[in-house]
């Protein structure tokens, strides 16, 4: 599915945050078959642009030498009007800037935000750059998921920040009450309570790719490296997914196609 333009409040990009730039290339090149543009973004660094059909899906990049420890991990972008006065009322909902309003060439503005549980994501506002241009079809981009330490509080912060409305949801494998968020009608993510079960896991954005056999999928995944964390579950009513890590640490799951929700 080709897109032209995200309307605000939809999650429009993802981007990974690496130690190992070229590895990472690698496991994602194989896995998903993309191809890449290095893009530059400094004087020995790229952006290294996947693309699908010669589209843009996603995006690598290597942590700065001054990056403050984070672990590798994707992140979830959310286009707006202005990310200047988004930024604000985020500020003002109880989330903060943990990095404010800044252009990104002619692509957009952008900034980091932490909600109030820790979840941290971006504000997009485009200008040459609309976000991922292929989503929702085998080896692309196809849903974020918040994972939270109060669902009521994220709701509340995401409703208002985002006009979304939501839904709960009462999950049947496992048993876990959900939020669905909509917006005009459409929806555009979801968030889940983390479990006792789960361990030491903070608030974060999880990101989903579509693939066409979850199994066939983790399978190659295991072989070029990849750690599973949640091996493939049947989706009532059909379909699968899957959770793993890949050969630098950060986290993703996939989902098979008919499963994908719209994004």
């Amino acid at each position: 599915m080709e897109i032209e333009n995200y309307a605000p409040g939809t999650p429009n990009w993802i981007d990974l945050q690496t130690t190992d730039q070229a590895a990472a290339r690698n496991f994602y090149g194989q896995l998903f078959g993309w191809e890449f543009d290095e893009v530059p973004i400094g004087p020995r660094s790229t952006y290294s642009a996947a693309k699908v059909r010669g589209l843009s899906v996603a995006a690598i990049y290597e942590a700065p030498k001054q990056a403050n420890g984070a672990p590798p991990h994707w992140s979830t972008y959310i286009t707006v009007a202005d990310a200047d006065a988004s930024a604000a009322r985020a500020t003002a909902l109880g989330g903060s800037v943990l990095s404010k309003p800044r252009d990104v060439f002619s692509e957009g503005r952008m900034a980091v935000i932490r909600d109030p549980t820790g979840a941290v994501f971006s504000l997009w506002q485009p200008k040459d750059g609309v976000g991922a241009r292929v989503v929702n079809e085998p080896n692309t981009w196809c849903w974020n998921e918040l994972y939270t330490s109060n669902l009521d509080a994220s709701g509340k912060f995401y409703s208002e920040l985002f006009g979304w409305h939501s839904k709960v949801v009462q999950s049947t494998e496992p048993a876990i009450k959900m939020l669905s968020f909509s917006l005009a009608g459409r929806e555009v993510a979801s968030m889940m309570q983390i479990q006792k079960e789960w361990g030491d896991v903070a608030p974060n954005w999880a990101v989903y790719f579509a693939v066409a056999n979850c199994r066939e999928a983790v399978e190659k995944a295991k072989a070029l490296g990849a750690v599973v964390y949640l091996e493939p579950r049947d989706i009532p009513g059909g379909g699968a997914f899957a959770g793993f890590q890949d050969p630098q640490g950060a986290h993703l799951l996939v989902m098979e196609l008919g499963q994908a929700m719209s994004t």
